[in-house]
């Protein structure tokens, strides 16, 4: 195996253990648990992880979260990220898109690349490009309840089949849900009820 740049290798084994230890004991990745990770992490070390390392984007500037995963085109994963940010109603009408140097530069995607996905969204109606504005979320159609579902497909398959391999009974799974769904609702209504 290549030796990555930066001390990466010690950081990703830490980032590999840490993933295990937290699914093995709580059967997910909290945001909490990210937070306690990210607080005991050597920022240099941190730092030397997000330059050698594409697989997860999530920034202040990319307004919702993309995971490149083996065996697609990185387009269609940013487009299918986008489109879920936008019938999820994280990105709502008129809320500005990233431009084509920002998806480029922040996703660490070739600029050729990062104008497909805007052109793609664009030919499909989710984005609309305004004069002197740049991209904006286009109004679409409101989302059906099978079209939310289907986007969870593969993240409900990858957590049956951790909770399989893990051992973890369908009852015992669903109440982690449950209780983090409501942990959830609640931090949103707070979020809410102060702004």
């Amino acid at each position: 195996m290549a030796e990555l740049p930066g001390g990466c290798d010690e950081l990703l084994l830490t980032c590999w253990a840490f993933i295990r230890t937290a699914l093995r004991h709580i059967g997910s990745i909290t945001v909490d648990s990210l937070q306690e990770f990210r607080e005991g992490c050597d920022t240099e070390m941190c730092d030397a992880l997000r330059e050698c390392c594409t697989v997860c984007y999530s920034t202040g500037v990319i307004p919702f979260r993309v995971e490149f995963r083996l065996g697609g085109p990185l387009y269609e994963q940013v487009v299918f990220a986008a489109t879920r940010a936008m019938i999820s109603g994280q990105i709502r009408r008129g809320d500005p898109f990233p431009s084509v140097r920002t998806l480029s530069k922040e996703l660490k995607i070739n600029p050729n690349t990062a104008h497909k996905v805007i052109s793609t969204l664009v030919n499909t109606g989710l984005l609309e490009i305004r004069p002197g504005v740049g991209s904006v979320v286009a109004a679409h159609p409101e989302s059906s309840k099978r079209e939310r579902a289907r986007l969870l497909k593969e993240e409900v398959e990858q957590l049956v089949v951790e909770a399989k391999r893990l051992g973890i009974e369908l009852d015992d799974v669903l109440t982690a849900v449950s209780e983090h769904w409501e942990k959830l609702s609640a931090e949103r209504r707070k979020r809410l009820s102060d702004s």
